[in-house]
């Protein structure tokens, strides 16, 4: 490069081809979830990288990245599927305004998984968790998520006295419950959107669903068509290593989510994933799922990371001592057991 007018011209691409009122198809849609998704994944991991380095503030704003984008994979397929049942003229352009804007998809992605929660009690939670979730933010917390973005980046000006990134009260804290916060949802995430295929197949699948249900003439059928989604849930097929993971992932975060791990429904669920699959293929899925989850183990400052990925790598442990005799010894705990390792 050898002029600032060459320089200009290259960084001006930057800011070009940007569109804000295009309607998308289907293939777009999944398209578009799955790279938020994977966006948001990568964030969440950097930030990861952050922690282990000690620069704390900064790994906050990447932790409230990550809950932006993953915020932007359930606008995309709300959006979608709101279009096929009540198709307003504005919908793409309004959700366009929000895809561009911090503050709203702070709002939307902090009350992801409250329904899930319901009203299980203490006792209930004990063995058996409705939700993959244990981690959620209160109806005002999103409106201080922009702030702590924000202050982890910049120098601010804070009761009479400059104040720079690091040196707030409490970040230890915030990011502990904020980073397992977006990580359960991240590794939930995973079985829908970690390929085009996969987000395009669950949207596809919802589609159908709504369409069942705009066939029924009574409210009585209409509730059968429910129950029986519920009944049947979303199945979708398995073409590579990283979607046979993904699902793997999902029941990790999900049967981990109670106090004691549910061992039997896991093993029952993972069974029927891996199945699908001959012996050798299982095993490097459990082994690539353990070395990820091993190196959660070993950012201090994330105790709930920590804990939780114990909490997964006991489901491992026992599903292998079960399930996969034939294969070798898998030690899922330990550090030998890498990604590279194949074979017993």
């Amino acid at each position: 490069m050898e002029s600032s007018v060459e320089f200009e011209k290259l960084l001006s691409t930057f800011s070009q081809g940007r569109r804000s009122d295009a309607a998308l198809s289907a293939v777009s849609a999944a398209k578009g979830m799955t790279a938020c998704y994977l966006n948001a994944s990568a964030l969440l991991e950097e930030a990861r990288v952050l922690v282990k380095f000690e620069k704390l503030s900064r790994a906050a704003a990447l932790a409230v990245l990550s809950m932006e984008e993953l915020a932007k994979v359930t606008d995309i397929h709300d959006t979608f599927v709101k279009t096929i049942a009540h198709p307003p003229q504005d919908s793409w352009e309004a959700f366009w305004k929000r895809f561009f804007s911090h503050k709203p998809k702070q709002r939307s992605i902090s009350k992801y998984g409250e329904s899930l929660a319901g009203n299980a009690s203490l006792d209930d939670l004990f063995f058996s968790n409705p939700s993959p979730y244990t981690h959620y933010l209160t109806d005002t917390s999103s409106g201080h998520l922009d702030a702590l973005k924000q202050r982890s980046l910049y120098v601010d000006f804070v009761d009479d006295a400059f104040q720079s990134p690091g040196s707030s009260q409490g970040i230890v804290e915030v990011l502990d419950w904020l980073f397992a916060f977006v990580e359960e949802r991240v590794d939930s995430f995973a079985s829908w959107h970690v390929t085009a295929e996969r987000s395009l197949e669950f949207l596809e699948h919802h589609v159908e669903c709504l369409r069942a249900l705009f066939q029924t003439r009574t409210r009585e059928e209409g509730q059968r068509v429910l129950q029986n989604l519920r009944d049947e849930p979303f199945c979708p097929g398995q073409r590579t290593h990283a979607e046979i993971c993904a699902d793997v992932r999902y029941r990790l975060v999900k049967y981990s989510s109670s106090f004691v791990p549910d061992y039997l429904t896991f093993r029952a669920s993972c069974k029927d994933v891996l199945a699908r699959v001959d012996t050798g293929a299982a095993a490097s899925v459990v082994r690539d799922e353990a070395a990820d989850l091993r190196g959660r183990l070993e950012v201090a400052p994330l105790n709930f990371s920590a804990l939780r990925a114990y909490k997964m790598l006991k489901l491992l442990h026992n599903y292998v001592e079960s399930e996969l005799p034939g294969t070798g010894r898998i030690d899922v705990f330990s550090p030998n057991e890498t990604k590279e390792t194949r074979g017993g």
